[in-house]
C-alpha cells in the first residue's frame, strides 16, 4: 500500500498494535476477515511512536471484542461463468467455466458480563477461474487455463475487563490461501503461492486519569512457498520430447513454456514484538511515547531455475541468417522446439 505517493514496501501494516508486515516484499503476513474488523486507521509518516518505524505511514487495524449480548452475523457472494465477462479476444465455442464462493460469518458474546467476553469468525474463498493466453504463432498454445485460488481465514478474541481501567486481551489468527498465478498473454509458466500464517496477540491498556498506557505482546509466524504449478493450471510441463524439465522462451513471440524460474522459493519469517506505548494529556496537549523491540527472524531460500534449464531463441522474419539450414525464412513451423536456439545461429 502506497501513502502518499511513496513506496509501499516500507508502510508498517498492523493489526490491534502489532506488526505484521511481510519483510521480503512489504505487503501483510496474513489476511483478516472483514467481519473481525471494528475500525481502521491510515497515518503519515509523523515518527509516531505507535506506528513503528516507517518513511511512509502506517496502517492499524482494531478487531472487535465480544459484548455483554450474544451477536452473529453472515455473508455469502456466489458467482459462476454465467456473471463473469468472456475475456477471449475470440470468442469461439462457450464461455470458459468460472466460479466464485466467498462466505464467512461472526459469532461473540459474554461468559460473564460485565467482565469476560469472546468472539470468533470465520472466511473462506474458493475461486475457479480462468486466465486467456493468446500467442498467434502457436495456435495450440491459445486459449483459457485454470487460476485456483483458495483461502481460509479464522480468528478467536478473548477480553476481560479487570475494573473500570485495566482491559486485558488475548487474540490468535489464522490464515492460509493457494493461488496459482505468474502467467497469462504470451506467458505460459505457472507458479503458485502457499502459504500459512498464525500469529497470537496479548494486550492490556490502562487509563488513570491523565495517563494512558498500552502493552502489546506479539508471536507471528509467517511461511511462503513458491512452487511450479503447471500441472494445476493445465499450462505445458514441458516442451521436451524425452517428457525432461526444460523452460522455452522465444523472444518476442512466446515468453515462457515449462516449469517457472521463480520456482522453488521458501520464505519463513517469525516475529516476536513486545511494545509500550503511553500518553498524557496536558491541558489542550497530548504527549505521546513508547517504546518498541521487535526481533524478526527470516530466512529466504530462493533456487531460480530450479526445476530446469532455460533455452531461449529468437524469431527474425525476412531474416534467412537466423536459420543454421538454409532456408529463406522461419515460418511454417509446428512448435517452438522447431526454432533454432541461438547457439545455432550462423557464427
Amino acid at each position: 500500500m502506497s501513502i502518499g505517493g511513496r513506496s509501499g514496501r516500507s508502510t508498517r501494516i498492523q493489526v490491534d498494535g502489532v506488526d505484521i508486515t511481510d519483510e521480503t516484499v512489504g505487503t501483510t503476513v496474513a489476511n483478516i476477515s472483514n467481519e473481525s474488523i471494528q475500525e481502521f486507521s491510515i497515518s503519515q509518516s509523523s515518527l509516531d511512536p505507535s506506528t513503528d518505524l516507517t518513511s511512509t505511514g502506517a496502517v492499524n487495524i482494531i478487531t472487535k471484542s465480544g459484548t455483554n449480548s450474544l451477536h452473529g452475523s453472515g455473508f455469502g457472494f456466489f458467482r459462476d461463468s454465467a456473471y463473469t465477462a468472456d475475456q477471449r479476444l475470440t470468442k469461439i465455442g462457450p464461455k470458459p467455466d468460472s466460479s466464485r464462493r466467498n462466505y464467512g460469518g461472526r459469532l461473540s458474546g459474554p461468559i460473564f458480563k460485565n467482565h469476560f467476553f469472546w468472539a470468533v469468525d470465520y472466511e473462506k474463498l474458493q475461486q475457479a477461474d480462468q486466465r486467456v493466453v493468446n500467442v498467434p504463432e502457436f495456435p495450440q498454445f491459445t486459449g483459457n487455463f485454470a487460476v485456483p485460488l483458495t483461502e481460509r481465514m479464522g480468528s478467536a478474541r478473548a477480553d476481560w475487563v479487570v475494573n473500570n481501567r485495566l482491559n486485558l486481551f488475548y487474540r490468535f489468527q489464522h490464515d492460509d490461501n493457494f493461488g496459482v498465478t505468474g502467467f497469462g498473454a504470451r506467458d505460459l509458466s505457472a507458479f503458485s503461492n502457499l502459504n500459512n500464517t498464525n500469529f497470537h496477540i496479548v494486550g492490556a491498556d490502562l487509563h488513570t486519569g491523565r495517563w494512558n498506557h498500552a502493552w502489546r505482546f506479539s508471536y507471528v509466524n509467517f511461511n511462503n512457498f513458491i512452487v511450479d504449478a503447471d500441472s494445476a493450471a493445465g499450462t505445458p510441463g514441458t516442451l521436451d520430447p524425452s517428457g525432461g524439465p526444460v523452460l522455452v522462451r522465444i523472444s518476442g513471440r512466446l515468453q515462457d513454456v515449462g516449469p517457472d524460474l521463480l520456482a522453488p522459493q521458501q520464505t519463513f519469517q517469525d516475529n516476536t514484538q513486545t511494545k509500550y506505548d503511553g500518553s498524557v494529556v496536558f491541558g489542550r496537549h497530548t504527549l505521546a511515547f513508547g517504546a518498541e523491540y521487535n526481533h524478526i527472524g527470516q530466512f529466504v531460500f530462493a533456487s531460480f531455475f530450479g526445476l530446469g534449464p532455460r533455452l531461449r531463441a529468437s524469431l527474425q522474419l525476412h531474416h534467412p541468417r537466423i536459420c543454421r539450414y538454409q532456408c529463406v525464412q522461419c515460418v511454417g513451423r509446428a512448435g517452438p522446439s522447431e526454432f533454432p536456439r541461438q547457439s545455432d545461429r550462423d557464427r
